[in-house]
């Protein structure tokens, strides 16, 4: 069996169930701030939900890639490494720096938590980008289906 790049997911979703399951305690939480707007969830869920994602990113790459057209490996590449870099790089600002910063300064919190915004404002903006070579390749790949000329009767 030859190992896909979009197996990394799969691969991830099992290690961020078993991080979210043995490791996370259950009382500890996950706080966004949006705006005016603020959310708290366990941060517990967060790697479920995640995990849940990453697997259906699989299986609809599994997918598309056996039945509609061979994905191109170079935009499979970008997506698996940006989102398993942005993810690593948010689960490391969110919950490690955060508690445990490798400096000891003498600067109030706020500036703190500000900083620590900024920095995962931008490992969202790489998870983004990311993301929109999973819709590129598939149309790419849908595009280069339709450009062979396949039969009518195939698209019923």
């Amino acid at each position: 069996m030859r190992l896909r790049p979009y197996s990394f997911f799969f691969l991830l979703s099992l290690g961020l169930l078993l991080i979210g399951y043995f490791t996370i305690q259950e009382d500890s939480t996950l706080s966004v701030n949006l705006g005016d707007t603020y959310f708290v969830a366990a941060y517990r869920s967060f790697f479920f939900i995640m995990a849940s994602i990453l697997f259906g990113l699989w299986v609809i790459y599994a997918l598309t890639d056996r039945y509609i057209y061979p994905l191109k490996r170079g935009l499979i590449w970008i997506h698996v490494i940006f989102t398993m870099a942005s993810l690593a790089a948010y689960v490391y600002l969110s919950y490690w720096e955060l508690w445990y910063p490798s400096t000891q300064e003498a600067r109030p919190f706020f500036e703190l938590y500000e900083e620590q915004m900024t920095k995962l404002s931008y490992v969202v903006l790489v998870f983004l980008i990311g993301q929109l070579m999973f819709p590129l390749n598939i149309f790419r790949s849908v595009l280069l289906r339709a450009r062979r000329g396949m039969p009518e009767e195939e698209f019923d």
